[in-house]
């Protein structure tokens, strides 16, 4: 048997429920155990919500120190050279000179990430059933 037919192996399930709908089911199969032939199989039985995991760093504007940031601002700028390089480098400097005075007084977060696509009764649901710890 070559490798390729073992990674294509159908890994069988059977579910059996006491309700009269069938549950959704999906499986994966993870990599080697060290040396052995046998792999572990996952399988998610029922409804599965995605998880998302976004962090986007966001600035917040209404913390910053705007007098700081002038001052940084102006004395950076002052710095470049005008007649010696590029226009290019120069406006690479001055972006980078932009980047460091708001890294230096505009504080950053997090926003909260959110599921979007859940109302305010599912996610009271939601919440419900992830506080009941009831699997069924």
């Amino acid at each position: 048997m070559s490798a390729s037919s073992v990674i294509n192996k159908i890994h069988l399930c059977w579910i059996s429920t006491t309700v009269s709908c069938s549950q959704p089911a999906s499986s994966v199969v993870l990599g080697d155990f060290p040396h052995s032939q046998h792999r572990t199989s996952v399988i998610h039985i029922g409804l599965q919500l995605p998880i998302i995991r976004v962090q986007r760093r966001r600035w917040n504007f209404r913390k910053a120190e705007w007098a700081s940031y002038t001052l940084a601002t102006e004395r950076s700028i002052l710095l470049i050279p005008v007649n010696n390089i590029s226009i290019e480098e120069s406006y690479q400097r001055f972006c980078g000179a932009m980047q460091k005075a708001a890294l230096n007084s505009i504080p950053q977060g997090f926003c909260p990430t959110y599921t979007q696509y859940l109302d305010e009764e599912c996610q009271d649901l939601l919440k419900q059933y992830e506080e009941s710890g009831d699997q069924t």
